[in-house]
């Protein structure tokens, strides 16, 4: 019977469930977006074939993975919801539904989507879920490959699906084994049941990463062939696949794919923390600049551009030159006397005006107090950090009209006139001064740009609606801003700074938070419902960190300390107060001072104390 005899009409209510429209079709069902009368949610409704249906092997292999599926609850394994039969006829699974692309969407529509970050990523989430399924139900899946490994459009999160081919370790399942060819382990291939569990899967994800990192898989052509190369063959070494790829990671998919299970890893979570620790280094790396993404034909053409330009540049330099030299020599010079016009008669001021002038000296001078001392005799006061710019001067004092005999002071010598108009004006402080015993940094901000960057990160809390609450939502409108605020405060003094490109939400209960850089000026929020909003500010700190690590040579070791400090200053600016921190070194380095803070990028001095501190 061909697949598309099996059309259900929207509408069609099956055992409870309203089909909706048709999501997918696979070798042995078809999926249907539904609607669960009695709880009004919707679901991933599968139902097998009917052709297939007509044997009993399909449909007790179709209801084993629903209950398979049922005993797990994870955050990254599709939840099963229910299983049966209806009267017409139709066996059905009803699952969590998940909506999003595949990884093999990915790898085969969208390639450029796939960074090192996203693989990492997904493989740790990838290895926690399949580390769950082992060490709580002994459950191996028995198909890693990219189409069974789901991301959600809402989350960003993996979701792994498809457990036909899961077996459970000490069960009874009969002696067929079933898997994909392209990721199949040899043992699996060879039939040897006693061998087959953890370490099968692990080939079967080493395959997948192998595939992922270079473009291809490492074995291709008929089914029969590439079981024949699993079993006999080598594949081509991954470090000639992609030669860019650290060493490190060469080895570790080498390790994974070895023929001989004992070689492989032991466990899930050495998966897990091997791909962390090169997530955490991929985070701390600097940007990657465009030339040095650059091939070496087209670094070597630029150069040769390069080179030629310059000696264009230097013969035509020559030539102008060549030709100045000659003209000068064939030019004749003639001078001629220049002829000044007479000066003017000098006239004489009155009598009342002369002396009007020998009163008033030469530039009037005005200081702020009678007592003060000349410039000359006394310290000059330090200027503020904020003020070595550019400082309005006040326009020079008018000349005082002549005093009476008896009160008329000395004339000045002409030594002692100062020739700097002095304001009686108060002088300007700036925002960072002593208030209440410590300093405030508090300089203006554009306020349109800080509101429209802020409405873009409160647009991304949005979109998860009531998983969050108002109460959590309206707290974490007023972090976001007031960081907002900090950061733009922060790169008024030369500070770079990373805003949020998206937010993810992480499962309540496994908690915590977390940043991840994308780029020179951005990153990906991940964060829990049950976690205080404050630590959105926290997560920007370290991004601000990232951005800045670099350039000031701050030790990896303060990434975490750095967000720490940058929570405290937001929160102290939101309540008007903080915990203070004893442990923490960037605080207790400036003093739980803000304004030290910021003058600690600008004072060498305090900057080396810092990086002594790691």
């Amino acid at each position: 019977m061909p697949l598309e005899c099996v059309q259900i009409p929207p509408g069609t209510i099956l055992a409870g469930y309203r089909v909706e429209s048709e999501l997918g079709r696979g070798n042995n069902g078809v999926v249907y977006l539904a609607e669960q009368q009695s709880l009004g949610r919707q679901v991933a409704f599968k139902i097998l074939l009917p052709e297939l249906a007509a044997e009993p092997g399909y449909v007790e292999s179709f209801l084993r993975e629903a209950r398979l599926a049922a005993r797990l609850d994870h955050p990254y394994i599709v939840q099963a919801y229910d299983a049966g039969a209806t009267p017409e006829g139709y066996y059905y699974f009803a699952m969590e539904l998940v909506i999003g692309p595949s990884l093999e969407d990915v790898r085969r529509n969208s390639p450029e989507l796939l960074t090192f970050e996203l693989i990492f990523r997904l493989s740790i989430e990838l290895a926690e879920a399949l580390d769950y399924a082992w060490t709580v139900h002994k459950m191996t899946h028995g198909d890693i490959k990219p189409g069974n490994l789901l991301i959600s459009e809402e989350t960003g999160e993996l979701k792994l699906t498809d457990l036909g081919l899961a077996r459970v370790s000490g069960s009874n399942t009969g002696d067929d084994i079933m898997a994909t060819p392209l990721y199949a382990a040899p043992e699996v291939i060879r039939g040897e049941t006693a061998d087959v569990g953890v370490r099968s899967d692990l080939y079967s994800f080493g395959i997948m990463l192998y595939e992922l990192l270079c473009g291809s898989p490492p074995f291709v052509g008929s089914p029969q062939k590439v079981l024949e190369q699993h079993l006999f063959s080598l594949p081509r070494p991954l470090a000639e696949r992609n030669p860019d790829l650290d060493p490190a990671l060469v080895a570790f998919v080498e390790k994974l794919i070895d023929k001989n299970p004992a070689n492989r890893p032991g466990s899930w979570l050495e998966v897990r923390d091997f791909l962390a620790t090169l997530l955490e280094g991929l985070q701390n790396r600097p940007p990657v600049t465009l030339r040095e993404l650059e091939p070496p034909e087209f670094r070597r053409k630029r150069h040769r551009r390069v080179f030629l330009f310059w000696v264009g540049g230097i013969l035509l330099a020559a030539g102008l030159a060549a030709a100045v030299l000659l003209a000068l020599r064939m030019m004749r010079f003639e001078p001629t006397p220049l002829e000044l016009p007479p000066e003017p008669a000098a006239t004489e001021l009155p009598p009342q005006e002369e002396a009007e002038k020998e009163r008033v000296p030469e530039l009037a001078v005005r200081f702020s107090s009678p007592a003060a001392t000349p410039p000359e005799s006394r310290p000059a006061a330090p200027i503020p950090e904020s003020q070595t710019g550019s400082v309005p001067v006040p326009a020079a004092v008018a000349a005082p009209k002549p005093a009476p005999p008896a009160e008329a002071s000395p004339a000045p010598e002409k030594n002692d006139i100062v020739r700097t108009a002095v304001s009686t004006a108060e002088p300007r402080i700036p925002r960072a001064r002593r208030q209440r015993g410590f300093l405030s940094f508090d300089p203006p901000v554009n306020e349109p740009v800080l509101q429209q960057r802020s409405r873009h990160t409160v647009k991304l809390l949005s979109n998860f609606g009531n998983r969050l609450n108002d109460e959590w939502t309206r707290e974490a409108e007023a972090v976001i801003t007031e960081s907002y605020r900090l950061m733009m405060q922060l790169e008024t003094r030369g500070l770079l700074t990373k805003e949020i490109d998206r937010i993810d939400l992480l499962p309540s209960g496994q908690g915590g938070s977390s940043w991840v850089s994308n780029g020179p000026s951005g990153g990906v929020l991940r964060i829990a419902p049950d976690v205080p909003p404050l630590r959105i500010a926290r997560e920007l700190g370290r991004g601000i960190f990232e951005a800045n690590r670099r350039r000031y040579d701050l030790p990896n070791g303060l990434r975490r300390e750095f967000g720490d400090a940058f929570q405290y200053f937001v929160q102290q600016r939101l309540y008007g107060k903080a915990e203070a921190q004893p442990q923490n070194r960037v605080l207790r380095h400036c003093n739980h001072s803000l304004a030290t803070f910021v003058l600690m990028f600008k004072d060498l001095k305090m900057l080396r104390q810092l990086r002594s501190r790691r």
